[in-house]
């Protein structure tokens, strides 16, 4: 651009007879980078480490959209303790034939529900997958301390079994969600 102007001002300058310019190479190296030639990089070893490829990208992606509908999927699960006290025992092997405690555990499924829709939504959805991702830490790391050294019965002990699974996809997804946006 500085080139350009200086040609410019030469032409109005009417002392001055215009030079001719001489073709330039386009900047390499680190210059060239500054300019958005990254071919520099993609060349040696440097590019693992600066230049994220557009399939790496695809790949996080799609990485981090498959983490989320394995913790939706997880916490769908808990949505069909919404049918009753029978359903619930089936689930977490506790008595809920009380009924205060049956409609507290009928409310948690809805919740869960609620949960899992919103993670499977942010699958497909961008702009939410920080906060899915966040909210589905807060959520696995919760229950896996309460369930800690509690002594839980088999049914709880599967639950326990399905949220490290949970973790595991949430640690997977959230650091493509980082590795994406860095």
């Amino acid at each position: 651009r500085a080139e350009g102007l200086y040609s410019t001002l030469l032409a109005f300058t009417p002392l001055q007879k215009q030079r001719p310019t001489a073709p330039t190479q386009p900047p390499r190296g680190l210059a060239g980078a500054a300019r958005g030639d990254l071919g520099f990089f993609r060349r040696g070893a440097i590019s693992r480490v600066f230049v994220t490829t557009l399939p790496e990208i695809a790949a996080m992606r799609h990485l981090v959209t498959a983490a989320l509908l394995v913790v939706g999927v997880i916490h769908l699960l808990p949505l069909a303790g919404v049918l009753g006290a029978e359903r619930l025992n089936q689930l977490y092997g506790i008595d809920a034939s009380e009924p205060n405690l049956a409609v507290l555990m009928r409310h948690r499924a809805v919740l869960f529900g609620l949960l899992g829709g919103f993670f499977v939504l942010a699958a497909f959805k961008p702009p939410l997958q920080g906060l899915a991702v966040l909210a589905g830490f807060v959520s696995v790391l919760s229950f896996l301390a309460l369930a800690w050294g509690a002594g839980v019965n088999a049914q709880l002990g599967r639950v326990v079994t399905a949220d490290w699974v949970a973790l595991a996809a949430l640690v997977l997804g959230a650091g493509a969600w980082l590795a994406r946006r860095a």
